[in-house]
This record gives structure tokens, C-alpha cells and sequence, in this order.
């Protein structure tokens, strides 16, 4: 393991080598229990950002016609999460949200439907691009300590963004800045965006992590928020975290997360099977 291996999250590089595929490893920090692959350097995650700004995104398709019925009703599922959100915390109408990670645009539709003054921050140029075209306001890059000012918002609503961001750490550090006093994180994600009967291989190019519950309570707590609300269903998780004005002691233990992490299929695609199975049938109802 290399001595200069530093964590994402917490900056510590004291490790454990929980899975070996190839010559890469996934490593669990003994501090946070954050699990996480070689980060990308600097260099190669400009080329990537670079390509992704200019020729990535969901919109854009050929068949226009087709992907405008797709988007509706990505947005009428947008409509189901936030019920869930309103249902366990109050969001008043004058809330200022920032949508991280705003993809094409269906969690800005959907905020435009009930009146919520949203602003999506999205790396993709051409779906930040079909969001404009929606009317919606949307700044194409990344976040950086500069992009907003603090205060900035009410509400930060994250969804299926977390696992390639180079520095986590960095990105809740920013996000408590600019929250106002007493805002909240919303947060859709995945523990892991592992897919297919080589999923090591599929995404060795990028800088997957796994989010379990401990991972994710630690890296809130290091950041200075409070988990609220946390609801796991077959590998998607939902949870609400409140602001708070220093960082909390890190509730997670290292040694259960790793024996947890040593026996959990997570790379295992028999473990996708199931799920998709279970959601067959649970749409099916």
C-alpha cells in the first residue's frame, strides 16, 4: 500500500486493503471507514471533466420526441422522492435550493412546479444546456470555494453525484459554507455505481467509493451536519442531515465496518440481480 495514500474525507493515511482487483485496491480508512480506490489525480480528472463538459450527458438525444416522454416522467419520479423528503421535514416555499449534480434538469422542472427558486450546478455542457432550454438556472462546472457565496442557500439536494467526486471531503466542506445557519442536505445515492459481471474492470477509469451508512454518518458529522432521516432500500439510500455549528465525534466503528466490508458481496453481481428483481416485482404492486 502506498504511504502517501490519503483519504478523500478525513486526509488521514492509515488504511486496511479490503479488495484487490488487479493492481488496484479498495482501501477503508481507519479513521472515517470511507471506502475508496486510488483517487484521481489532478491531471487525469481535468481530461475526464474536460470530456465530460463537452460531449457527456443524458439530453441531446436523436429522438427528441422520445426523450421528452422520458423526462416526464423522470420528473414525475422526482415528484415521488420529494414527498418522501416532505413528509419528514418542512420546506418552506421561499427556500433557496441548490440542485448538485442537476443532470438534465427533472429536479429543477419538478422545483419550478411548487414554486421553489432552485439553481442547478451541473458539469455536463449538454445537459446543463437542456436545462437552459427549460427555462432553468444552471451553472455548467463543478463546485468550488468560490462558486457561490456563504449563506448562499436554504437547501442543497444531491442526487447520484457523490462517488467521482475527487475530493468529498472538500465538497461537504464547502457545502457547509454556503448553507445558511440552519440548512439542511437532502440526498439521493447509490452505496455503489458497480454494474455488470466485471464491475472492477468497468470502472477502473473513474473514482468509485462505497457509501455505506457508517461512511456517510462520518463524513456529515466531520463536515459539521447532523443525520435527521436515513432510509436504505436494496443499495439506494435517502437521508436528511441538519447543519450544525462544529463537527460531531464520528459515531461509525472502523473494526465492524471492515468486517462488514470483508463479507459483503458488494462487487458481486448476483447481489444486482436481486435487486433488480425485488424492484420487478415491488413496481408490479
Amino acid at each position: 500500500m502506498s504511504k502517501t495514500l490519503t483519504c478523500p474525507v478525513c486526509n488521514n493515511t492509515e488504511h486496511a486493503v479490503i479488495k484487490k482487483y488487479g493492481t488496484s485496491c479498495w482501501y477503508l480508512c481507519k479513521t472515517c471507514s470511507f471506502l475508496h480506490s486510488h483517487p484521481l489525480s489532478k491531471e487525469l480528472f481535468a481530461k475526464i471533466a474536460s470530456k465530460y463538459n463537452t460531449n457527456w450527458g443524458f439530453a441531446g438525444n436523436n429522438n427528441n420526441l422520445e426523450y421528452e416522454k422520458t423526462y416526464k416522467a423522470k420528473v414525475q419520479n422526482q415528484k415521488k422522492a420529494w414527498k418522501v423528503f416532505a413528509s419528514k421535514i418542512d420546506i418552506m416555499p421561499s427556500s433557496k435550493v441548490l440542485d448538485f449534480g442537476s443532470a438534465d434538469g427533472t429536479m429543477l422542472e419538478f422545483f419550478s412546479q411548487i414554486n421553489i427558486n432552485a439553481v442547478g450546478l451541473e458539469p455536463s455542457g449538454p445537459n446543463a444546456s437542456f436545462s437552459k432550454s427549460k427555462g432553468h438556472t444552471v451553472i455548467n462546472g463543478y463546485l468550488e470555494e468560490n462558486t457561490f457565496p456563504s449563506n448562499a442557500f436554504d437547501v442543497i439536494y444531491i442526487q447520484d453525484s457523490l462517488q467521482i467526486l475527487p475530493s468529498i471531503g472538500k465538497t461537504f466542506q464547502i457545502f457547509h459554507n454556503i448553507l445558511h445557519e440552519k440548512g439542511i442536505i437532502m440526498c439521493r445515492e447509490k452505496q455503489y455505481h458497480f454494474s455488470g459481471l466485471k464491475p472492477w474492470e468497468v470502472l477502473s477509469h473513474c473514482y468509485p467509493c462505497y457509501l455505506s451508512k457508517t461512511s456517510i454518518s462520518n463524513i456529515l458529522s466531520i463536515y459539521g451536519f447532523k443525520v435527521e432521516y436515513y432510509r436504505n432500500r436494496l443499495g439506494d439510500f435517502m437521508l436528511i442531515a441538519k447543519k450544525v455549528h462544529s463537527p460531531l465525534p464520528i459515531p461509525g466503528s472502523y473494526l465492524k465496518e471492515k468486517v462488514i466490508l470483508s463479507v459483503l458481496p458488494f462487487s458481486d453481481p448476483i447481489l444486482s440481480y436481486f435487486r433488480q428483481l425485488a424492484i420487478f416485482f415491488l413496481q408490479k404492486e
